[in-house]
C-alpha cells in the first residue's frame, strides 16, 4: 500500500496522533529523568541503562518519523 504526501501529513496533523505523540514525548522525557539521576545505576547497571536508551531511541524513531516519497507501506 502506498500512503500519498498528503495522507501522511493528515495523519501526522490528526488529533489523536498529535495526543499520543504528546504521551510518547512525556514518556521520553521521563526517561530521561531517570538516566540523569542514575536510576539504572545498581547491580545491572550496563543492562538496565541499555533498556532505557533503547526506549528513548525507539520513541524518537516514532516522534520524528517523516514522509518519504515513494514508500511502500
Amino acid at each position: 500500500m502506498t500512503i500519498s504526501k498528503e495522507e501522511f501529513s493528515e495523519w501526522k496533523n490528526d488529533k489523536v496522533t498529535m495526543a499520543i505523540f504528546q504521551v510518547l514525548d512525556t514518556l521520553r522525557t521521563g526517561y530521561m529523568m531517570q538516566l540523569a539521576s542514575g536510576a539504572t545505576l545498581g547491580d545491572k547497571t550496563a543492562e538496565e541503562t541499555a533498556k532505557v536508551v533503547g526506549r528513548i531511541q525507539g520513541i524518537n524513531d516514532l516522534l520524528l518519523v517523516d514522509y518519504e516519497d515513494d514508500v511502500n507501506v
